[in-house]
Order: structure tokens, then C-alpha cells, then sequence
């Protein structure tokens, strides 16, 4: 991975050292409940936010190079969202599907007419672009 300079390099891989023991015996941060960890994790990644540290200090060009490499390396070692087969990966998408639909978020939240209008001006743009179902590699009959 990308990090500024060395010490902070040096500083993560001990970081990820340490944490693996803690994660092993269920001590330090890994004794807390999920719940408890979601939280402070919450709590720290808002203070990082409001102070612009961590990876809110990256510019979008550099944040965009280390996901490129990261989402590489999950495909390669096929681990993250690459670990999964098709079958879970539709399980998944339907579970996570009918969980917006009933919370009314995301594209449920939108009126029929809204969502005509979104989809009208994505087609547009992707038989400009010759993008999606638009694309080159359709084909002719």
C-alpha cells in the first residue's frame, strides 16, 4: 500500500502485528462486544472526518490509487467481496434489496416519476457513451 513516508509504514505493520495478537486472544479492542466496537469506530471515523486525518487527509487522487491497489489485491487473493460465489452474491443482493424496500431507502425511496426520469437520462448517457446494455459488445442481428 501507499503511505506517506516510512515511519508511518513502519508504524502499520507493527499496528497490524499487535492487533492480530489481540484479535487471536480477545483482548484489548477485540474484547469489547461488536456493538461496543461498532460505536468507537463510529465515534473515531467522525472525529477523523471533522479533522480531516487518517484517510480524510488524502486527496480523491490518492485515495483512488490506493483502492485501485487494494481492490486488485481482493481480486487476485480472492478475498472481500471476491470470496463469494455467484449463488451467495444473489442471496445477498436480494436480502439487501428487500431490506431497502421496506426501510423505503435508496431507490425505494424515490416516486415512480423519479425514478422514470433517472433512468431516461442514464440511457441516454449510456447510448452516448455506448455504455451498458448501449455498448459495442451487444450483439447485432
Amino acid at each position: 500500500m501507499y503511505y506517506r513516508d516510512w515511519e508511518t509504514q513502519r508504524s502499520i505493520v507493527t499496528g497490524k502485528k499487535v492487533g492480530l495478537k489481540h484479535y487471536e486472544n480477545k483482548t484489548g479492542f477485540f474484547s469489547l462486544t461488536l456493538e461496543e466496537r461498532r460505536n468507537i469506530s463510529k465515534k473515531n471515523g467522525l472525529k477523523q472526518y471533522e479533522n480531516k486525518t487518517g484517510m480524510f487527509s488524502l486527496t480523491e487522487e490518492e485515495r483512488k490509487k490506493i483502492n485501485r491497489k487494494t481492490g486488485l489485491k481482493n481480486y487476485e487473493n480472492k478475498t472481500g467481496i471476491f470470496s463469494r460465489t455467484k449463488e451467495e452474491m444473489v442471496r445477498q443482493g436480494e436480502k439487501n434489496g428487500l431490506l431497502t424496500y421496506q426501510n423505503k431507502i435508496g431507490i425505494h425511496r424515490l416516486s415512480f416519476e423519479q425514478r422514470s426520469v433517472i433512468g431516461k437520462k442514464n440511457g441516454l448517457k449510456h447510448k452516448e457513451n455506448k455504455t451498458g446494455i448501449c455498448g459495442n459488445s451487444r450483439k447485432k442481428n
